[in-house]
Protein backbone atom coordinates (compact mmCIF):
# COMPACT_ATOMS: atom_id res chain seq x y z
CA UNK A 1 0.00 0.00 0.00
CA UNK A 2 1.41 3.50 -0.93
CA UNK A 3 1.21 5.74 1.94
CA UNK A 4 -0.63 8.89 0.03
CA UNK A 5 1.59 12.17 0.19
CA UNK A 6 -0.03 14.81 2.37
CA UNK A 7 -0.56 18.21 0.37
CA UNK A 8 1.42 21.19 1.28
CA UNK A 9 -0.71 24.18 2.28
CA UNK A 10 1.12 25.80 -0.81
CA UNK A 11 -0.52 22.58 -3.28
CA UNK A 12 -4.13 23.29 -1.37
CA UNK A 13 -3.49 27.03 -2.15
CA UNK A 14 -2.62 26.48 -5.71
CA UNK A 15 -6.10 24.16 -6.15
CA UNK A 16 -8.04 26.78 -4.36
CA UNK A 17 -7.01 29.41 -6.68
CA UNK A 18 -7.67 27.56 -10.03
CA UNK A 19 -11.09 27.05 -8.80
CA UNK A 20 -11.58 30.36 -8.25
CA UNK A 21 -10.10 31.83 -11.16
CA UNK A 22 -12.65 29.50 -13.33
CA UNK A 23 -16.04 29.99 -11.48
CA UNK A 24 -15.19 33.75 -10.30
CA UNK A 25 -12.80 35.19 -13.44
CA UNK A 26 -14.21 38.52 -11.73
CA UNK A 27 -11.82 38.40 -8.44
CA UNK A 28 -9.03 37.03 -10.53
CA UNK A 29 -6.83 40.11 -10.44
CA UNK A 30 -7.61 40.22 -6.62
CA UNK A 31 -6.73 36.56 -6.18
CA UNK A 32 -3.11 37.65 -7.61
CA UNK A 33 -2.91 40.09 -5.24
CA UNK A 34 -3.51 37.63 -2.48
CA UNK A 35 -1.00 34.91 -3.97
CA UNK A 36 1.82 37.52 -3.98
CA UNK A 37 1.61 38.41 -0.62
CA UNK A 38 1.62 34.75 0.62
CA UNK A 39 3.52 33.38 -1.56
CA UNK A 40 6.99 34.22 0.23
CA UNK A 41 7.62 32.08 2.96
CA UNK A 42 9.54 34.32 5.02
CA UNK A 43 6.67 37.02 4.65
CA UNK A 44 4.64 37.54 7.72
CA UNK A 45 1.17 38.84 6.04
CA UNK A 46 -1.74 39.41 7.23
CA UNK A 47 -3.86 39.49 4.19
CA UNK A 48 -7.26 38.08 5.41
CA UNK A 49 -9.30 36.50 2.50
CA UNK A 50 -12.60 34.43 2.49
CA UNK A 51 -14.30 33.01 -0.46
CA UNK A 52 -17.82 32.07 -0.68
CA UNK A 53 -19.90 29.72 -2.97
CA UNK A 54 -21.80 32.43 -3.99
CA UNK A 55 -18.62 33.87 -5.48
CA UNK A 56 -18.64 36.91 -3.19
CA UNK A 57 -15.76 37.94 -1.06
CA UNK A 58 -15.80 38.17 2.44
CA UNK A 59 -14.17 41.03 4.29
CA UNK A 60 -10.86 41.83 3.65
CA UNK A 61 -8.01 43.78 5.96
CA UNK A 62 -6.04 45.44 3.10
CA UNK A 63 -3.40 46.90 5.57
CA UNK A 64 -0.53 44.28 5.64
CA UNK A 65 1.70 43.63 8.78
CA UNK A 66 5.58 42.55 9.28
CA UNK A 67 7.38 43.67 6.16
CA UNK A 68 4.12 44.63 4.09
CA UNK A 69 2.49 43.96 1.07
CA UNK A 70 0.35 45.44 -1.73
CA UNK A 71 -2.73 46.45 -1.08
CA UNK A 72 -5.97 45.02 -2.34
CA UNK A 73 -7.60 47.20 -5.80
CA UNK A 74 -10.19 49.78 -4.82
CA UNK A 75 -13.82 49.74 -5.68
CA UNK A 76 -14.18 51.77 -9.25
CA UNK A 77 -15.04 55.31 -7.62
CA UNK A 78 -18.36 56.84 -8.57
CA UNK A 79 -20.26 60.30 -8.66
CA UNK A 80 -23.33 61.09 -7.37
CA UNK A 81 -26.07 61.31 -9.73
CA UNK A 82 -30.02 61.64 -9.11
CA UNK A 83 -32.62 61.36 -11.88
CA UNK A 84 -34.90 64.47 -12.35
CA UNK A 85 -37.50 65.01 -9.12
CA UNK A 86 -40.26 65.41 -12.07
CA UNK A 87 -40.80 61.67 -13.15
CA UNK A 88 -40.63 60.69 -8.99
CA UNK A 89 -43.81 62.45 -8.78
CA UNK A 90 -46.71 60.14 -7.98
CA UNK A 91 -49.07 62.04 -10.34
CA UNK A 92 -46.63 61.62 -13.27
CA UNK A 93 -45.30 58.37 -12.67
CA UNK A 94 -49.20 57.66 -12.64
CA UNK A 95 -49.40 59.00 -15.69
CA UNK A 96 -47.01 57.18 -17.66
CA UNK A 97 -47.91 53.85 -16.09
CA UNK A 98 -51.26 54.17 -17.15
CA UNK A 99 -49.92 55.33 -20.77
CA UNK A 100 -47.45 52.25 -21.23
CA UNK A 101 -49.71 49.49 -19.72
CA UNK A 102 -53.19 50.98 -21.54
CA UNK A 103 -51.39 51.71 -24.82
CA UNK A 104 -52.54 55.51 -24.89
CA UNK A 105 -50.57 58.49 -25.18
CA UNK A 106 -49.75 61.00 -22.66
CA UNK A 107 -48.31 64.40 -23.47
CA UNK A 108 -46.49 66.25 -20.72
CA UNK A 109 -43.62 69.26 -20.67
CA UNK A 110 -40.59 66.55 -19.77
CA UNK A 111 -42.48 63.07 -20.21
CA UNK A 112 -44.23 61.78 -23.82
CA UNK A 113 -45.79 58.40 -24.17
CA UNK A 114 -46.00 57.32 -28.44
CA UNK A 115 -48.80 55.07 -28.45
CA UNK A 116 -48.20 54.50 -32.19
CA UNK A 117 -46.88 53.04 -34.31
CA UNK A 118 -45.39 51.23 -31.29
CA UNK A 119 -45.50 51.96 -27.30
CA UNK A 120 -42.39 54.63 -27.04
CA UNK A 121 -41.42 57.21 -24.28
CA UNK A 122 -39.73 60.09 -24.31
CA UNK A 123 -38.18 61.53 -20.93
CA UNK A 124 -36.86 65.39 -21.03
CA UNK A 125 -34.16 66.43 -18.62
CA UNK A 126 -33.72 63.21 -17.18
CA UNK A 127 -30.93 63.62 -15.09
CA UNK A 128 -30.13 66.74 -12.49
CA UNK A 129 -27.05 68.32 -13.68
CA UNK A 130 -25.50 68.64 -10.67
CA UNK A 131 -21.71 69.62 -10.20
CA UNK A 132 -21.63 69.56 -13.73
CA UNK A 133 -22.10 65.93 -13.84
CA UNK A 134 -23.47 65.61 -17.97
CA UNK A 135 -21.20 67.87 -19.26
CA UNK A 136 -18.25 65.23 -17.18
CA UNK A 137 -19.92 61.63 -18.46
CA UNK A 138 -19.44 63.31 -22.25
CA UNK A 139 -16.05 64.18 -22.11
CA UNK A 140 -15.15 60.63 -20.05
CA UNK A 141 -17.88 58.95 -22.99
CA UNK A 142 -15.28 61.12 -25.32
CA UNK A 143 -12.46 60.25 -24.38
CA UNK A 144 -13.32 55.77 -24.34
CA UNK A 145 -12.05 53.62 -27.21
CA UNK A 146 -14.63 53.45 -29.67
CA UNK A 147 -14.41 50.75 -32.73
CA UNK A 148 -16.10 51.43 -36.32
CA UNK A 149 -19.12 49.13 -36.50
CA UNK A 150 -19.85 49.01 -40.86
CA UNK A 151 -21.90 46.76 -43.03
CA UNK A 152 -24.65 47.15 -45.28
CA UNK A 153 -27.15 47.60 -42.33
CA UNK A 154 -25.60 50.00 -40.27
CA UNK A 155 -22.24 52.55 -39.86
CA UNK A 156 -21.00 53.73 -36.85
CA UNK A 157 -19.15 53.38 -33.73
CA UNK A 158 -19.24 52.05 -30.51
CA UNK A 159 -17.22 50.58 -27.30
CA UNK A 160 -17.48 48.06 -25.13
CA UNK A 161 -19.96 47.59 -22.18
CA UNK A 162 -19.73 50.19 -19.98
CA UNK A 163 -19.37 47.90 -17.16
CA UNK A 164 -15.72 47.95 -18.23
CA UNK A 165 -15.16 51.41 -18.80
CA UNK A 166 -13.20 53.81 -17.03
CA UNK A 167 -14.77 56.50 -15.13
CA UNK A 168 -16.98 57.60 -12.17
CA UNK A 169 -19.60 59.25 -14.01
CA UNK A 170 -20.22 55.79 -16.22
CA UNK A 171 -19.98 53.94 -12.92
CA UNK A 172 -22.68 56.20 -11.67
CA UNK A 173 -24.71 56.25 -14.45
CA UNK A 174 -24.39 52.42 -14.56
CA UNK A 175 -25.88 52.03 -10.98
CA UNK A 176 -28.20 54.10 -11.55
CA UNK A 177 -29.88 52.02 -14.30
CA UNK A 178 -29.20 48.68 -12.31
CA UNK A 179 -30.99 50.25 -9.66
CA UNK A 180 -33.36 53.19 -9.80
CA UNK A 181 -34.41 53.18 -13.76
CA UNK A 182 -34.45 49.11 -13.55
CA UNK A 183 -37.31 49.74 -10.39
CA UNK A 184 -39.02 53.19 -12.55
CA UNK A 185 -39.40 50.55 -15.81
CA UNK A 186 -40.61 47.32 -14.06
CA UNK A 187 -43.50 50.12 -12.15
CA UNK A 188 -44.07 51.80 -15.30
CA UNK A 189 -44.57 48.90 -18.02
CA UNK A 190 -45.71 46.24 -15.88
CA UNK A 191 -42.92 43.87 -17.42
CA UNK A 192 -41.28 41.40 -15.39
CA UNK A 193 -37.26 42.70 -15.40
CA UNK A 194 -34.28 40.60 -14.52
CA UNK A 195 -31.21 42.58 -12.94
CA UNK A 196 -29.35 42.16 -16.25
CA UNK A 197 -28.49 45.32 -18.12
CA UNK A 198 -26.22 45.66 -21.26
CA UNK A 199 -25.04 49.21 -22.10
CA UNK A 200 -22.19 50.73 -24.15
CA UNK A 201 -21.37 54.02 -26.06
CA UNK A 202 -22.52 54.73 -29.39
CA UNK A 203 -21.34 58.07 -31.77
CA UNK A 204 -22.83 58.75 -35.13
CA UNK A 205 -20.94 61.25 -37.40
CA UNK A 206 -22.05 62.42 -40.65
CA UNK A 207 -23.52 59.87 -43.12
CA UNK A 208 -23.93 57.20 -40.33
CA UNK A 209 -27.28 55.48 -40.14
CA UNK A 210 -28.32 52.27 -38.78
CA UNK A 211 -31.41 50.60 -41.31
CA UNK A 212 -34.57 49.36 -39.74
CA UNK A 213 -34.79 46.42 -36.88
CA UNK A 214 -36.60 45.49 -34.32
CA UNK A 215 -33.96 44.46 -31.43
CA UNK A 216 -35.82 41.37 -30.67
CA UNK A 217 -33.08 38.95 -29.61
CA UNK A 218 -33.38 36.25 -26.62
CA UNK A 219 -34.30 38.19 -23.37
CA UNK A 220 -34.29 42.10 -24.59
CA UNK A 221 -37.55 43.19 -22.86
CA UNK A 222 -36.89 47.05 -23.25
CA UNK A 223 -34.74 48.71 -25.75
CA UNK A 224 -33.39 52.26 -24.16
CA UNK A 225 -31.23 55.53 -25.26
CA UNK A 226 -29.36 58.21 -23.23
CA UNK A 227 -28.32 61.12 -25.69
CA UNK A 228 -25.40 62.93 -24.87
CA UNK A 229 -24.76 65.08 -28.12
CA UNK A 230 -24.83 68.90 -28.21
CA UNK A 231 -28.23 70.54 -29.03
CA UNK A 232 -29.74 68.80 -31.84
CA UNK A 233 -32.27 69.90 -34.81
CA UNK A 234 -34.30 67.35 -37.27
CA UNK A 235 -31.94 69.08 -40.40
CA UNK A 236 -28.88 67.47 -38.46
CA UNK A 237 -30.37 63.89 -39.08
CA UNK A 238 -30.12 61.03 -36.71
CA UNK A 239 -33.61 60.62 -35.79
CA UNK A 240 -35.28 57.90 -33.83
CA UNK A 241 -37.79 56.83 -36.61
CA UNK A 242 -40.33 54.54 -35.34
CA UNK A 243 -42.37 52.03 -38.43
CA UNK A 244 -45.76 51.14 -39.06
CA UNK A 245 -46.21 47.56 -39.83
CA UNK A 246 -48.07 45.80 -42.87
CA UNK A 247 -50.58 42.87 -42.85
CA UNK A 248 -47.88 40.30 -42.37
CA UNK A 249 -46.01 42.12 -39.81
CA UNK A 250 -43.35 43.75 -41.50
CA UNK A 251 -42.41 47.77 -41.18
CA UNK A 252 -44.19 49.55 -43.53
CA UNK A 253 -43.44 53.06 -43.57
CA UNK A 254 -41.83 55.99 -41.36
CA UNK A 255 -44.85 57.49 -39.38
CA UNK A 256 -43.11 58.73 -35.97
CA UNK A 257 -39.48 60.52 -35.68
CA UNK A 258 -38.37 61.70 -32.62
CA UNK A 259 -35.27 64.54 -32.77
CA UNK A 260 -32.69 63.81 -30.26
CA UNK A 261 -32.35 65.91 -27.47
CA UNK A 262 -29.36 66.45 -24.90
CA UNK A 263 -30.11 64.68 -21.52
CA UNK A 264 -32.80 62.72 -23.07
CA UNK A 265 -33.48 59.19 -22.28
CA UNK A 266 -35.87 57.24 -24.78
CA UNK A 267 -37.00 53.70 -23.76
CA UNK A 268 -40.03 50.87 -25.48
CA UNK A 269 -40.63 47.59 -25.04
CA UNK A 270 -38.78 45.37 -27.22
CA UNK A 271 -41.78 43.56 -29.54
CA UNK A 272 -42.97 41.84 -32.65
CA UNK A 273 -43.71 45.26 -34.07
CA UNK A 274 -40.79 47.44 -32.27
CA UNK A 275 -39.22 48.24 -36.01
CA UNK A 276 -37.09 51.45 -35.75
CA UNK A 277 -33.89 52.87 -37.07
CA UNK A 278 -31.26 55.69 -36.79
CA UNK A 279 -31.46 57.93 -39.68
CA UNK A 280 -28.81 59.09 -41.53
CA UNK A 281 -26.79 61.81 -39.64
CA UNK A 282 -26.36 64.90 -42.07
CA UNK A 283 -24.17 67.17 -39.61
CA UNK A 284 -20.63 67.63 -40.79
CA UNK A 285 -19.58 69.23 -37.24
CA UNK A 286 -21.78 67.19 -34.31
CA UNK A 287 -21.22 63.74 -33.80
CA UNK A 288 -24.75 61.98 -32.21
CA UNK A 289 -23.38 60.45 -28.79
CA UNK A 290 -25.47 58.61 -26.77
CA UNK A 291 -25.61 55.48 -24.04
CA UNK A 292 -28.24 53.27 -25.40
CA UNK A 293 -28.62 49.53 -24.38
CA UNK A 294 -31.42 46.98 -23.07
CA UNK A 295 -33.25 45.71 -20.08
CA UNK A 296 -33.41 42.02 -19.95
CA UNK A 297 -36.16 39.67 -18.77
CA UNK A 298 -38.25 36.48 -19.61
CA UNK A 299 -38.01 35.89 -23.63
CA UNK A 300 -41.44 36.62 -25.23
CA UNK A 301 -43.17 34.42 -27.52
CA UNK A 302 -42.32 34.69 -31.36
CA UNK A 303 -44.25 33.19 -33.99
CA UNK A 304 -42.94 31.44 -36.81
CA UNK A 305 -41.58 34.72 -39.18
CA UNK A 306 -43.65 35.76 -42.70
CA UNK A 307 -42.24 34.23 -45.80
CA UNK A 308 -42.57 36.13 -48.96
CA UNK A 309 -43.49 35.18 -51.86
CA UNK A 310 -41.32 34.27 -54.73
CA UNK A 311 -40.55 37.16 -57.46
CA UNK A 312 -42.22 37.03 -60.47
CA UNK A 313 -39.95 35.72 -63.09
CA UNK A 314 -39.77 36.12 -67.61
CA UNK A 315 -37.97 34.05 -70.07
CA UNK A 316 -35.98 35.53 -72.01
CA UNK A 317 -36.82 37.83 -75.05
CA UNK A 318 -34.99 37.16 -78.95
CA UNK A 319 -34.63 39.13 -81.62
CA UNK A 320 -32.66 41.86 -80.13
CA UNK A 321 -29.92 43.13 -81.38
CA UNK A 322 -27.60 43.84 -78.74
CA UNK A 323 -24.48 45.21 -80.96
CA UNK A 324 -26.26 48.39 -81.23
CA UNK A 325 -26.01 49.30 -77.08
CA UNK A 326 -23.23 47.40 -76.04
CA UNK A 327 -19.49 48.37 -76.41
CA UNK A 328 -17.95 46.44 -79.07
CA UNK A 329 -14.79 45.56 -77.26
CA UNK A 330 -16.88 43.17 -75.01
CA UNK A 331 -17.65 40.89 -78.20
CA UNK A 332 -13.58 40.51 -78.52
CA UNK A 333 -12.48 36.57 -77.78
CA UNK A 334 -9.43 37.93 -76.16
CA UNK A 335 -10.69 40.67 -74.27
CA UNK A 336 -13.68 37.71 -72.94
CA UNK A 337 -11.58 35.36 -71.87
CA UNK A 338 -9.66 38.26 -69.45
CA UNK A 339 -12.84 38.67 -67.92
CA UNK A 340 -13.81 35.23 -67.47
CA UNK A 341 -10.53 34.45 -66.07
CA UNK A 342 -10.92 37.30 -63.91
CA UNK A 343 -14.87 36.32 -62.72
CA UNK A 344 -13.30 32.73 -62.12
CA UNK A 345 -10.79 33.66 -59.96
CA UNK A 346 -12.71 36.54 -58.02
CA UNK A 347 -16.34 35.75 -58.64
CA UNK A 348 -17.12 38.98 -59.96
CA UNK A 349 -16.14 41.53 -62.52
CA UNK A 350 -17.13 45.21 -63.15
CA UNK A 351 -17.56 45.90 -66.96
CA UNK A 352 -17.01 49.22 -67.35
CA UNK A 353 -18.70 51.47 -70.27
CA UNK A 354 -20.15 48.69 -70.93
CA UNK A 355 -23.15 50.58 -72.87
CA UNK A 356 -22.23 52.75 -75.72
CA UNK A 357 -21.77 56.25 -74.81
CA UNK A 358 -25.21 57.52 -76.69
CA UNK A 359 -27.14 54.70 -75.21
CA UNK A 360 -25.89 55.55 -71.66
CA UNK A 361 -26.69 59.00 -72.13
CA UNK A 362 -30.64 58.27 -73.32
CA UNK A 363 -30.50 55.81 -70.35
CA UNK A 364 -29.32 58.46 -67.51
CA UNK A 365 -31.66 61.36 -68.81
CA UNK A 366 -34.75 58.76 -68.63
CA UNK A 367 -33.99 57.94 -65.30
CA UNK A 368 -33.01 61.58 -64.27
CA UNK A 369 -36.39 62.48 -65.22
CA UNK A 370 -38.71 64.24 -63.24
CA UNK A 371 -41.69 62.60 -65.04
CA UNK A 372 -40.13 58.91 -63.85
CA UNK A 373 -41.98 57.34 -61.31
CA UNK A 374 -40.22 55.96 -58.16
CA UNK A 375 -41.76 53.40 -55.81
CA UNK A 376 -40.27 52.82 -52.63
CA UNK A 377 -39.28 48.77 -52.31
CA UNK A 378 -39.42 46.79 -48.70
CA UNK A 379 -40.06 45.82 -46.23
CA UNK A 380 -37.67 48.57 -44.31
CA UNK A 381 -35.90 45.57 -42.81
CA UNK A 382 -34.50 43.84 -45.92
CA UNK A 383 -34.14 46.67 -48.68
CA UNK A 384 -34.44 50.00 -49.05
CA UNK A 385 -34.33 51.43 -52.77
CA UNK A 386 -36.48 52.75 -54.98
CA UNK A 387 -37.65 51.40 -58.25
CA UNK A 388 -39.73 52.34 -61.66
CA UNK A 389 -41.30 50.28 -64.04
CA UNK A 390 -39.50 50.15 -67.55
CA UNK A 391 -42.57 50.56 -69.63
CA UNK A 392 -42.50 54.15 -68.09
CA UNK A 393 -39.94 55.00 -70.80
CA UNK A 394 -39.10 53.98 -74.38
CA UNK A 395 -35.40 53.83 -73.92
CA UNK A 396 -35.77 52.12 -70.52
CA UNK A 397 -38.09 49.43 -72.15
CA UNK A 398 -35.46 48.88 -74.60
CA UNK A 399 -32.84 48.74 -72.41
CA UNK A 400 -34.33 46.22 -70.23
CA UNK A 401 -35.04 44.04 -73.36
CA UNK A 402 -31.26 44.44 -74.60
CA UNK A 403 -30.51 42.56 -70.97
CA UNK A 404 -32.73 40.41 -70.96
CA UNK A 405 -32.32 38.99 -74.36
CA UNK A 406 -31.43 35.77 -75.82
CA UNK A 407 -28.00 37.36 -77.22
CA UNK A 408 -27.22 38.58 -73.56
CA UNK A 409 -27.39 35.43 -71.77
CA UNK A 410 -24.97 34.21 -74.58
CA UNK A 411 -22.39 37.37 -74.49
CA UNK A 412 -22.88 36.46 -70.04
CA UNK A 413 -21.95 32.84 -70.56
CA UNK A 414 -18.77 33.49 -72.86
CA UNK A 415 -17.73 36.34 -70.19
CA UNK A 416 -18.37 34.54 -66.67
CA UNK A 417 -17.68 30.17 -68.15
CA UNK A 418 -21.47 29.61 -66.73
CA UNK A 419 -24.09 27.63 -68.84
CA UNK A 420 -27.01 29.91 -69.26
CA UNK A 421 -28.52 28.11 -72.59
CA UNK A 422 -30.87 25.88 -70.37
CA UNK A 423 -33.44 26.26 -67.45
CA UNK A 424 -32.99 29.93 -67.07
CA UNK A 425 -35.17 32.52 -65.94
CA UNK A 426 -35.14 36.29 -65.46
CA UNK A 427 -36.16 37.42 -61.73
CA UNK A 428 -36.16 40.91 -62.01
CA UNK A 429 -35.17 43.08 -64.44
CA UNK A 430 -36.15 46.69 -62.68
CA UNK A 431 -34.62 50.05 -63.13
CA UNK A 432 -33.37 50.83 -59.36
CA UNK A 433 -32.55 54.11 -57.78
CA UNK A 434 -30.91 54.93 -54.19
CA UNK A 435 -30.17 58.15 -53.24
CA UNK A 436 -29.01 57.59 -49.81
CA UNK A 437 -28.65 54.60 -46.96
CA UNK A 438 -31.86 56.07 -45.42
CA UNK A 439 -34.34 56.35 -48.54
CA UNK A 440 -37.33 55.88 -46.35
CA UNK A 441 -36.30 58.11 -43.80
CA UNK A 442 -37.95 61.61 -43.16
CA UNK A 443 -34.18 63.31 -42.71
CA UNK A 444 -32.24 61.62 -45.54
CA UNK A 445 -29.52 63.37 -47.63
CA UNK A 446 -31.76 64.43 -49.98
CA UNK A 447 -34.49 65.49 -47.90
CA UNK A 448 -34.93 67.54 -44.62
CA UNK A 449 -31.07 68.47 -44.49
CA UNK A 450 -31.15 70.34 -47.58
CA UNK A 451 -27.87 69.05 -48.83
CA UNK A 452 -28.45 67.14 -52.42
CA UNK A 453 -26.14 64.19 -53.23
CA UNK A 454 -25.42 62.15 -56.47
CA UNK A 455 -27.82 59.24 -56.28
CA UNK A 456 -26.95 55.85 -57.68
CA UNK A 457 -29.04 54.97 -60.17
CA UNK A 458 -28.54 51.66 -62.32
CA UNK A 459 -30.40 48.72 -63.94
CA UNK A 460 -30.80 45.20 -61.76
CA UNK A 461 -30.88 42.01 -63.41
CA UNK A 462 -30.80 38.48 -60.97
CA UNK A 463 -30.25 35.59 -63.44
CA UNK A 464 -31.73 31.80 -62.20
CA UNK A 465 -29.12 29.43 -63.30
CA UNK A 466 -28.75 25.68 -63.19
CA UNK A 467 -25.35 24.00 -64.11
CA UNK A 468 -21.92 24.95 -65.21
CA UNK A 469 -19.85 24.22 -68.17
CA UNK A 470 -17.23 25.95 -70.22
CA UNK A 471 -18.10 29.71 -71.87
CA UNK A 472 -15.48 28.75 -74.57
CA UNK A 473 -11.49 27.84 -74.96
CA UNK A 474 -9.84 30.54 -73.24
CA UNK A 475 -7.36 32.31 -75.20
CA UNK A 476 -3.48 32.19 -74.83
CA UNK A 477 -1.40 34.29 -72.22
CA UNK A 478 0.29 36.04 -75.15
CA UNK A 479 -2.68 36.57 -77.20
CA UNK A 480 -4.26 38.04 -73.81
CA UNK A 481 -1.02 40.05 -72.91
CA UNK A 482 -1.19 41.44 -76.52
CA UNK A 483 -4.74 42.29 -76.34
CA UNK A 484 -4.48 44.30 -73.10
CA UNK A 485 -1.48 46.56 -74.64
CA UNK A 486 -3.52 47.50 -77.25
CA UNK A 487 -6.83 47.55 -75.94
CA UNK A 488 -6.10 49.62 -72.62
CA UNK A 489 -8.55 49.51 -69.65
CA UNK A 490 -11.69 49.38 -71.43
CA UNK A 491 -12.53 46.04 -70.55
CA UNK A 492 -10.73 45.62 -67.52
CA UNK A 493 -12.66 45.47 -63.90
CA UNK A 494 -9.97 48.19 -62.36
CA UNK A 495 -8.61 47.59 -58.68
Amino acid sequence: MVKQKKASFHEFRTKLILKVKINHCSFHKLVVVVVQSTGCSNLSCGVEWIFFCSGKMGKTKTKAEGNGGPALKKKRAQRAVEINNMFMDKHVESSLRSAMRDETSFDHEHAKVYSSPFMCCSLKDFLVDSDTFIGDLRTEVESLPFAAKINDLYSFQQTDDIRNCPGPCLAAFRSLLCSKVLDILRQVTGIELSERVDATCSKYEDGDTLLCHDDELEGRRIAFIYYLMPEWTASDGGCLDLFSVDEHGQPDVVTESIVPQPNMFNFFPVTLDSFHQVAEVLSRDKARLSISGWFYGKPFHRPEPYVEPEPSSMSPITDICIEDWVNPVYFKPVVQAKIRKRFEKCSEAQLHFFLKDAKYEEVCCALESKSTPWTLQGPANKRCFRACEASSHDVLQACRDVLASEVMFALLAKLTGMNLSDDRTIAQVQPTATASSSESASASATGDGGREEDGNDDMLMCVEDEGNGDGGEEESEEEEDSEEESDGDDGDDDD
